[in-house]
């Protein structure tokens, strides 16, 4: 514990490491849920757990490609856990694909300020899918990364398929029976790879560099 509460260097920690940032986190989260029931807003809190990024040497991210710093699923692919007693179904999992701004909308709900707002964080709100009122609904999800000394990628995803760029190579992923993203499928479906490339084109317009 005293290595982590003082900092250290993920190239250098060992599984020991991580098992006890795992020991500090779970500590911290029953001190956050004590406390919540301590002042009787079980019901009507909304808590999340949700992990910034995919792993790293540290952890095992089988059979998911790649991890941190890049767009294959090793690194997008990460834990959603929703606790909201008074209105999400229990011990319950919900196929709807989501991405952290989707958090920010159902966090918005939650706190009675959706109106007006949703709608300018291009995300969707998954209370719907919470309470189970609403079936899994399509959703492009757009990616990109750009640090120094690295190659840039871009990444698309709609429905089952994945377009991806890493550096100068592109590749097509039907994710629903190859979430590893091992067979390209690039050539086989060039409409949709350009359809794909063109809606990160427009997307990335909207977005500062």
């Amino acid at each position: 514990m005293t290595q982590w509460q003082s900092g250290w260097d993920v190239n250098t920690a060992s599984g020991t490491d991580y098992a006890a940032m795992v020991e500090c986190m779970e500590s911290g989260i029953v001190r956050v849920l004590n406390t919540i029931e301590a002042a009787g807003q079980r019901d009507n809190t909304l808590v999340k757990f949700l992990y910034d990024h995919g792993g790293r040497h540290l952890v095992d991210s089988r059979t998911f490609f790649h991890g941190f710093g890049t767009v294959w699923e090793g690194r997008i692919r990460v834990p959603l856990i929703l606790r909201w007693p008074g209105l999400a179904l229990a011990d319950t999992t919900i196929d709807q694909p989501a991405i952290a701004m989707d958090v920010c909308a159902t966090i918005l709900e939650a706190s009675h300020l959706a109106q007006g707002h949703i709608d300018a964080t291009d995300s969707l709100c998954l209370r719907p899918f919470l309470d189970g009122t609403s079936s899994v609904e399509e959703h492009a999800f757009f990616w990109r990364t750009d640090y120094p000394n690295f190659l840039p990628q871009r990444a698309v995803g709609q429905g089952d398929f994945k377009y991806l760029q890493d550096g100068q190579t592109q590749f097509l992923f039907n994710l629903s029976n190859d979430p590893g993203e091992r067979e390209n499928l690039l050539g086989r479906y060039p409409d949709l790879v350009n359809q794909l490339r063109s809606a990160h084109a427009a997307w990335a317009a909207t977005m500062p560099e």
